[in-house]
């Protein structure tokens, strides 16, 4: 599962919005990211993927995106919440 994110120079997750392939433009989806923003496609981690969609954005926007822009990591609050 892909997802989309808009984060800033420091990798918070600003805006997220599940990935998808349609062409139907009623279900299409845009992001416009302001200076020092970036968009990234990236992999939904795998013990995200099993989550309701509402849980999981909640949990996404705990994580941060790493600086390569390839990945998510937690952040001190989603480690936080785990405990």
């Amino acid at each position: 599962m892909r997802i989309h994110v808009v984060a800033d120079e420091t990798g918070k997750i600003i805006a997220a919005a599940h990935a998808s392939a349609t062409t139907n433009a009623k279900e299409q989806t845009g992001f416009f990211p302001l200076a020092g923003q970036k968009i990234v496609e990236i992999d939904v981690p795998h013990v995200l993927v099993d989550m309701e969609p509402h849980d999981r954005l909640c949990a996404i926007l705990k994580h941060r995106v790493q600086p390569d822009g390839t990945c998510l990591e937690p952040t001190k609050q989603q480690l936080e919440d785990k405990i």
